[in-house]
């Protein structure tokens, strides 16, 4: 169980996914504020630029990571 891990693991895991989880919450938070403002094309934009910006750092941290390796 948990009380295996090694403290700098459990912290980091546990920051991890924290910090995961209220971003994301934020982002959801922002996005139904929009459209509950009737801002339908802002909306889209922010949730197409912000899915598109996420799969593109994630990417190039893939291909970074696979040359640095």
């Amino acid at each position: 169980g948990p009380e295996h891990l090694d403290e700098d693991v459990s912290t980091g895991v546990g920051i991890g996914f924290l910090g995961a989880f209220t971003t994301f919450s934020a982002f959801g938070v922002e996005t139904h504020r929009l459209l509950r403002a009737d801002q339908l094309g802002p909306a889209l934009g922010y949730v197409g630029a912000s899915v598109g910006v996420g799969v593109a750092a994630a990417a190039a941290g893939y291909w970074l990571g696979h040359f640095a390796a």
